[in-house]
């Protein structure tokens, strides 16, 4: 649903502002050995939250367990932890760079993501060159630049120009060349777009089997997703498309769509199509058989979804939720003006639409949330993503936002969206056992909750305490990044 107006907002985005000079980010707190003393570690498994000792050396934990049973080295620093419960770090896995200025990135985004508890990005489609994420992971790392782990870059591929830095591909010849591309300038996948034809998509993911490259991203209209989950593509992002795959008419859908693409017809004029026609079509016509086959062939092939609800709930916001302010007053306040500006063009697009057409787009959405939640349910990987920063959506507080829609909307528990905002993740990497839990040996991305997010997820919010590679920031100096962010998009 998002594909084609998203872009407007993406260019919008990117084209913001190439002169500003945001003020000097703030250094990281040095690291060193840490104990955190008295606080209860969050059990993602379903067992009770007990009192515990977390002992951090070198980045890493080196104990966790009963105080009486966990020696704190000499020289550590003691955290009195009393009254937190220790989560994972949170993953924000559908999110972009997409800023004016690497500055921006490192003034702006990264630090607000920190002071939220996200501590880990997968980047689904950059406009900056792979060299910058090298650059950006390395100063992390070593504590010259506050930011999440980049855990992976992705280059987005389709056979137009319809995003920043797209590789174009059109046939079997350009699929080479444009992973050739894609792996000599370090992307970590290819991110398929929506108008790959699919002999095209078909050769791009054999060329990523061969390379050694993930292929992570939407549906292209033209590929059915039980497809592209038996040719390797490892995430589908947004629901892309999945609305008509599980209806009985998902051919004559799909065929009024891509007749609608070669004909030339604006991206604005099909969307309408859909919320006139399609969505109510694929509503009549679902089927339940189709979306069971469906979600076995995902489990089976280790495909995993990223829903983004946070996105697709500000489409059906009108009919959803009529007269509320976009953002909230704190999320507003760490968005650039021009991003605010971006939101407008959407704005504009649904404030025209009719009743009935409000109607439709929320129906769509409570449908695809209960699908999300049938997913869960099946056993397919669910991973949290926001878009940001996309229209509205603060870097951050975008990913509270989509936890809380996986447990308010699609009925997962709190500890299942917790998992796919943290182990989740892991796996998905294969890097279970080294990050995604508080447990020896993993990485010391931890947050510290002033209250239980397995009784509520909005607990989530109430942030005490962020450790990130080993690097205490307590409330003031999470409070002090949320200023600085502040400061610099008021610059914009």
């Amino acid at each position: 649903m998002t594909n084609r107006l998203g872009t407007l907002v993406l260019l919008a985005i990117a084209l913001g502002c190439s002169g500003c000079t945001p003020p000097p980010a703030l250094r990281p707190p040095p690291a060193g050995p840490l104990a955190l003393v008295g606080a209860r570690v969050v059990d993602l498994d379903g067992g009770a939250a007990l009192p515990a000792t977390v002992v951090i050396v070198a980045g890493h934990i080196a104990a966790v367990g009963p105080a009486d049973a966990v020696p704190i080295p000499p020289g550590t620093r003691v955290i009195d932890a009393a009254g937190a419960f220790v989560i994972p770090g949170l993953w924000d896995m559908h999110a972009h760079t997409t800023y004016a200025t690497p500055a921006e990135v490192e003034r702006a985004f990264f630090p607000a993501l920190v002071a939220h508890g996200v501590l880990g990005m997968r980047d689904l489609g950059s406009r900056f060159p792979a060299e910058q994420t090298r650059f950006w992971r390395g100063a992390i790392a070593e504590g010259r630049l506050v930011g999440p782990r980049l855990a992976a870059l992705g280059q987005v591929v389709d056979a137009r120009p319809t995003t920043v830095g797209t590789l174009l591909v059109r046939n079997e010849a350009e699929a080479v060349g444009a992973l050739a591309s894609a792996r000599r300038d370090g992307y970590d996948f290819v991110k398929p777009y929506n108008d790959l034809s699919r002999a095209a998509y078909g050769a791009l993911a054999r060329e990523a089997a061969h390379r050694g490259l993930a292929l992570a991203g939407h549906l292209p209209h033209g590929v059915a997703a039980r497809e592209a989950s038996e040719l390797g593509q490892r995430s589908v992002e947004h629901l892309s498309n999945l609305w008509f795959e599980v209806a009985s008419a998902d051919e004559r859908i799909r065929e009024r769509i891509l007749r609608g693409l070669d004909a030339g017809e604006p991206p604005i004029a099909l969307f309408q199509a859909k919320i006139d026609t399609l969505f109510p079509l694929a509503f009549e016509t679902y089927d339940a058989a189709r979306e069971r086959e469906l979600f076995a062939r995902f489990v089976r092939n280790g495909t995993w979804q990223v829903p983004t609800l946070v996105v697709d709930r500000y489409y059906a916001r009108p009919a959803l939720q009529p007269g509320r302010a976009r953002p909230d007053a704190a999320s507003a306040r760490l968005l650039p003006g021009w991003v605010r500006q971006s939101g407008q063009l959407l704005d504009r697009f649904l404030a025209g639409l009719t009743p009935a057409q409000r109607a439709t787009l929320a129906e769509l959405y409570r449908r695809e949330a209960a699908m999300v939640g049938r997913m869960q349910r099946a056993g397919v990987g669910i991973l949290a993503g926001s878009d940001a920063p996309g229209a509205y959506l603060a870097p951050g507080a975008a990913l509270h936002d989509e936890l809380e829609a996986l447990v308010r909307d699609a009925g997962l528990s709190p500890r299942e969206a917790l998992r796919a905002a943290t182990l989740n993740p892991a796996v998905y990497f294969g890097a279970a056992d080294s990050l995604g839990t508080v447990a020896p040996g993993r990485a010391a991305d931890l947050v510290l909750l002033q209250a239980d997010p397995t009784i509520d997820i909005r607990h989530v919010r109430r942030i005490r305490a962020v450790v990130t590679q080993g690097r205490y920031f307590d409330r003031s100096a999470l409070d002090s990044l949320l200023t600085q962010v502040e400061r610099a998009v008021a610059r914009r």
